[in-house]
């Protein structure tokens, strides 16, 4: 399994304008193929942070959607609204435990 997991923080007037893109990509990308979790939502600290989280079934299918056309439509909006820092990473995930 794959996890992506990180933030992104808008400068304040970016952040409204990003909403709508936010909804369509979190709703786009769980409906994609391998997409076994995927949530943004804003940090209840900073407001202008969001967070976000996702699980890929494998390689194949975190592939797919980075070469796909909902990440490119999400990528067109940050590029016109860009995040004034992020820090998104993929982490190879080799074992799974339930802890709550």
């Amino acid at each position: 399994m794959l996890m992506v997991e990180g933030w992104l923080m808008f400068a304040p007037d970016d952040v409204d304008a990003m909403l709508p893109h936010i909804a369509v990509f979190t709703a786009a990308t769980r409906a994609e193929a391998g997409c076994l979790h995927h949530a943004v939502g804003r940090d209840i600290a900073d407001p202008a942070v969001f967070r976000v989280t996702e699980r890929w079934q494998d390689d194949r299918a975190l592939t797919a959607h980075a070469g796909g056309a909902v990440l490119a439509a999400f990528e067109a909006a940050l590029d016109a609204h860009p995040p004034v820092l992020s820090d998104v990473r993929l982490y190879t995930v080799g074992e799974v435990r339930r802890v709550m």
